[in-house]
């Protein structure tokens, strides 16, 4: 912290002392009262006042209210109050017109509403002497408002009830000590990024004080600019100074930190919870997307390349790749990309396109004891329970296939049993083996079949396939 001019301890300024005064209403009485008076420094005597009032419980919508403007936002955590002490007195022979029932409000630049810091209920007679009242933390507050709902004892001679003070002071007893960037200093190129920025208070809490005005600088404006508002835009990789110079409570602060913009080389997450459903030349592909940020499109790519690749947008999560060869089983790979062109390794789907009045197969799978499984385990073994629904109205004799490939997408193992579905009907079947005990690379299939038994099967694919891997 650096301070100019005669030395002012930061927790001993005045911050309300010659600043604006507005109030709910006030009187002016040549040099006795008057709403300035509120704020020249002069302690005792008199000083600000309302109008009277009959009742001195006015409650919330009758409140008698005086407000500083502190004119800028400000660290604060402390109100002194002064009553009035021109020697008159109420019927007790005591201090008239302080407040009894009252809040402390604060407002920050730009905020409409006040907020209460402070309630006060059933306040003692001051007795003529300045009350403090302490916040239970610092607070940023451009006005400081006393908003009264019962006013004190009246003076003997007065007709009503005021709001009467000789001053009012504003104070941060627990004043900023330094600042800091709190923000992270390490941003991506190309992308934009906000400073936060803390004061460490004398008792060593923070505050953060992003509100306040400032001054912020880049050393190196072609790696990144950032405005005084604390925006940062991210413009090349390299390394830059960002230093904030920023006046609180009248003493001039300033803080540097060292700002990395580095390049971006991290895939976006993959997509989850896929699914793929075929139809007639079609496979209809749905997903999750990924949380990340900069994630900019979904590129869906056929792996024998026979098919165009297609590119979603981000929050659509469902593509129908249309044009695809009934019977054929298809395997896409669905790859998440980024605004820096990162791409994710990707999730392979397979669907195998049907003709219109063939077979539908939803398939939960069983490996060793864990169910609704979701990649093959060495050793165990596969079951499949698949509901198969004949989409057509005539009954067929059908086989439910279970087969194992290879890595090299080589037969190695099947299970099959046969069953006649009647025409719109769907029936549940059981399938599978023991996995071998090297599965890398593996996969099986479940999928539908025409015929009694795999010798006497044209093996003309009626249904779509549903695929487990290791």
């Amino acid at each position: 912290m650096t301070v100019t001019g005669e030395f002012e301890a930061p927790s001993n300024k005045n911050l309300a002392l010659g600043k604006p005064v507005s109030a709910s209403d006030s009187i002016t009485v040549g040099g006795a009262w008057g709403a300035a008076l509120l704020t020249d420094g002069t302690r005792k005597g008199t000083g600000f006042s309302t109008n009277s009032v009959a009742n001195p419980n006015v409650g919330v919508s009758g409140a008698k209210w005086v407000s500083v403007n502190l004119q800028k936002n400000s660290v604060i955590d402390t109100v002194v109050l002064y009553p009035r002490t021109d020697g008159e007195v109420d019927s007790n022979g005591q201090t008239p017109s302080y407040p009894v029932d009252f809040e402390i409000q604060v407002r920050a630049d730009g905020e409409s509403q006040y907020r209460t810091v402070k309630q006060i209920t059933g306040e003692p007679n001051p007795q003529g002497m300045a009350q403090t009242y302490a916040f239970d933390a610092p607070v940023i507050a451009k006005e400081v408002r006393i908003f009264v709902t019962k006013l004190g004892t009246k003076e003997v001679s007065d007709n009503g009830h005021r709001l009467q003070l000789a001053e009012m002071e504003v104070y941060s007893r627990n004043y900023p000590v330094s600042i800091e960037i709190t923000s992270d200093n390490t941003i991506y190129e190309g992308e934009q990024g906000q400073l936060e920025i803390e004061a460490i208070l004398a008792d060593d809490s923070r505050i953060n004080v992003d509100s306040i005005s400032k001054t912020v600088t880049s050393s190196d404006t072609s790696v990144a600019t950032v405005t005084d508002s604390g925006v940062i835009n991210a413009l090349a990789a390299g390394t830059t100074t960002i230093t904030v110079d920023m006046q609180i409570n009248g003493f001039e602060y300033t803080c540097s930190q060292e700002l990395v913009v580095a390049k971006d080389t991290t895939a976006p997450g993959d997509v989850t919870n896929v699914a793929a459903e075929a139809g007639n030349g079609k496979v209809t592909i749905t997903w999750t997307d990924p949380e990340d940020k900069d994630l900019d499109k979904i590129k869906i790519v056929d792996e024998d390349t026979s098919v165009a690749t297609v590119y979603v947008e981000p929050g659509v999560e469902t593509a129908t790749i249309t044009g695809l060869t009934n019977g054929k089983n298809y395997t896409f790979r669905i790859i998440t990309i980024d605004t820096r062109g990162n791409e994710s390794e990707g999730v392979l789907v397979s669907a195998t396109p049907t003709e219109s009045g063939t077979f539908t197969v939803v398939t939960i799978f069983t490996v060793g004891k864990t169910a609704n499984a979701t990649k093959l385990e060495a050793g165990k073994v596969l079951d499949a329970s698949a509901n198969i629904t004949n989409n057509g109205a005539e009954n067929r004799q059908v086989l439910l296939i279970v087969a194992l490939y290879d890595s090299n997408n080589r037969m190695v193992n099947v299970s099959y049993l046969s069953k006649e579905v009647a025409g719109g009907a769907t029936v549940n079947f059981h399938a599978g083996f023991k996995l071998p005990s090297d599965i890398s690379g593996h996969k099986a299939r479940v999928f539908v079949w025409d015929g009694k038994d795999i010798e006497s099967s044209n093996m003309i694919p009626l249904s779509n396939a549903v695929e487990i891997a290791e």
